[in-house]
């Protein structure tokens, strides 16, 4: 029996002999009359009594770790019939592992007319797998996948919708959006928080259009998407999420040759040439590249070169990634790392204790120098020049520059209001000022902006904490939002004695940017709502409105929707002539009826102008018999 099929947990592993002068073959062969178990034992386990990898057999076989009854260790290997597993005689639609070594297995019952698939999911026991729960799709999905993690997703191509749900609690957790009457193949990031979907349209029996979403998992935002036109795309995913974060596409094109791509997975960027990050070199004048199919698993590369199998590493040192890509493969897109959470935090850290000390006796607080600094890492140099006046930073690049005073007005100590500063590796410049650490970018297109202004109080440890959470989410991977008490309209004095709002343009560049519309809009609503922000508020609910149903995309990223629904009540109450208008303006778009309305929002709004709200839903129809 030949293993064909091999799911990887943890690292990746091919049972494969990789020589480099002979043809590919299997190294090991598990017979279901095999009782010596010790000798494909270690194929399963690693030194740590941990599992390493289960296995389908194209005989339809399935091998899997057996455990003791008492002390719940690893004895053996156990190798089944999958044809005498329960239920059998149906068609296997889908099969997977999940984490906890569960089988889970979909199948169709053949019986008649669909009667809708089920779902078993089979728990091991002494040699013998017992079916642990059933769960019945009254629905035929188009496709089925699951993640090692009990992850549910089913494809309804004929509105493209992809709906998650959690194998194991039975709960609805999101919606994602990708391009109807496609074909499509997903994939979780190695972190979990992000989805990949690879959709593909067929015309007879003809590509003529493929591409990939990217969402986040947890809700189903969706951050951007790239249409490849008719790229063959066999293998993609993100990589070096936790430093640099590109999504990595390995394509054939129309004359079958190697296309090898990556960008930015977050917001629309350039494409840039990856070939040099998948070629192979045995010697220094030898490069090699990597042959369809081929498989990319935690940033490591497993497929052929001629007639020998090779798992490479994409970069040697994890740590280089930012230099790589902006040195070897002169990639100049913008970078988020979540790596400088922890490096904004270890930053701030020595300072807050300091001026928590210095606050104990004001007569011992000495007076700042002046500063003058540069900071340069790859693509933007940093100046920062400090003294009683200003305090300006200037940035420069090949092909732009800028300068702002980022000194307060309310600022009228003797001493400099920046502290300390410091460059991170993707050009961002971090500052530490007084009661605040601010963080700033540059691009030719937008000059210098602020993209993040935290305030912090003395004795206060909170930002750090956040910097520093480890939690299995998006809050744990991006940066936390602005602080609410910083956010307020403060003017700043320029040299050349114009005034500039530096926070308000920061709001603005929020609400504007769908990056920060998706990680920020439910907390930008809820301060808005809360601090009056009337301007504000309609900005950020017309740009929601704009973005889902008056864009180009298809299809519009509709959960953006979700940052007004949740807060309709409290939009009325605070502005009920702007929500009349909301509401008629949408209902050109959405068909609601007057009871669900009354019953959603539990009659806490007004809805005067639902009295000939059924007139307007007919107003197209009036036209075209016009």
């Amino acid at each position: 029996m030949a293993v064909t099929t091999v799911q990887i947990m943890g690292e990746s592993e091919m049972n494969f002999n990789p020589h480099n002068d002979e043809p590919l073959k299997h190294e090991h062969m598990i017979s279901q009359n095999d009782v010596k178990y010790e000798e494909c034992f270690e194929l399963y386990i690693n030194d740590m009594l941990t599992i390493k990898s289960f296995a389908v057999s194209d005989n339809k076989l399935v091998s899997m770790p057996i455990y003791g009854d008492e002390d719940g260790l690893i004895k053996k290997i156990g190798v089944f019939d999958f044809l005498g597993l329960p239920y059998s005689s149906y068609l296997l639609i889908y099969l997977n592992f999940l984490e906890d070594n569960d089988l889970v297995a979909i199948v169709d019952s053949l019986i008649g007319s669909f009667n809708g698939y089920k779902i078993y999911v089979f728990t091991q026991k002494k040699n013998r797998l017992i079916r642990k729960s059933t769960i019945k799709l009254d629905i035929k999905p188009h496709q089925i996948f699951m993640s090692p993690k009990g992850k549910l997703f089913i494809y309804d191509n004929d509105i493209g919708n992809i709906t998650k749900w959690d194998i194991k609690t039975l709960k609805f957790e999101a919606h994602f959006l990708v391009k109807p009457f496609t074909d499509i193949d997903i994939k979780l990031s190695d972190n979990g928080l992000f989805l990949l979907v690879y959709a593909v349209r067929y015309v007879a029996k003809r590509m003529v259009d493929s591409s990939i979403f990217i969402f986040l998992a947890e809700n189903g935002m969706k951050f951007t998407s790239y249409n490849w036109g008719g790229l063959e795309i066999y293998a993609f995913d993100l990589i070096a999420s936790e430093f640099c974060a590109r999504l990595l596409i390995m394509a054939k094109n129309k004359e079958k040759q190697n296309i090898n791509h990556i960008v930015d997975p977050f917001i629309s960027s350039e494409k840039v040439d990856a070939n040099k990050l998948l070629s192979y070199s045995e010697t220094s004048d030898v490069q090699k590249q990597f042959q369809y199919p081929c498989i990319i698993k935690f940033d490591n590369v497993i497929g052929s070169i001629g007639k020998s199998l090779v798992t490479k590493k994409l970069i040697p040192d994890e740590r280089n990634w930012i230099p790589y890509l902006r040195n070897t493969l002169e990639d100049s897109n913008r970078i988020y790392m979540s790596s400088i959470r922890k490096n904004v935090a270890e930053f701030i850290e020595p300072f807050i204790d300091k001026y928590t000390l210095k606050t104990d006796n004001d007569n011992n607080i000495p007076e700042v120098k002046p500063i003058n600094k540069v900071f340069e890492k790859y693509l933007v140099k940093w100046t920062l020049h400090c003294d009683k006046n200003f305090d300006i930073i200037k940035a420069e690049s090949k092909d732009a520059s800028d300068e702002v005073n980022f000194r307060p007005n309310y600022h009228n100590s003797p001493t400099t209001f920046a502290i300390e500063a410091f460059c991170l590796d993707n050009d961002d410049l971090v500052i530490y000022g007084e009661l605040c650490l601010l963080i700033w970018t540059f691009s030719a297109k937008k000059k210098i902006q602020m993209i993040y202004c935290w305030h912090i109080n003395p004795n206060d440890h909170s930002i750090i904490k956040s910097l520093s959470s480890n939690s299995l989410n998006s809050k744990g991977y991006f940066l936390p939002a602005p602080s609410e008490s910083f956010i307020k309209r403060i003017s700043f004095y320029q040299p050349d004695m114009t005034i500039r709002y530096l926070i308000e343009e920061l709001l603005d560049e929020y609400i504007r940017n769908e990056y920060f519309l998706i990680l920020y809009g439910d907390e930008l609503m809820k301060f808005f709502i809360d601090n009056g922000k009337d301007v504000q508020l309609r900005r950020l609910c017309n740009r929601c409105i704009k973005l889902v149903f008056e864009s180009d995309e298809s299809p519009p990223n509709i959960q953006l929707f979700r940052i007004i629904s949740q807060s309709l009540t409290k939009i009325s109450e605070r502005n009920p002539t702007y929500f009349d208008d909301f509401i008629i303006r949408i209902s050109f778009l959405c068909v609601f009826d007057r009871s669900y309305l009354e019953s959603t929002l539990e009659d806490k709004i007004r809805l005067k102008h639902l009295h000939h709200y059924g007139s307007y839903n007919g107003i197209i129809d009036i036209l075209m018999k016009n």
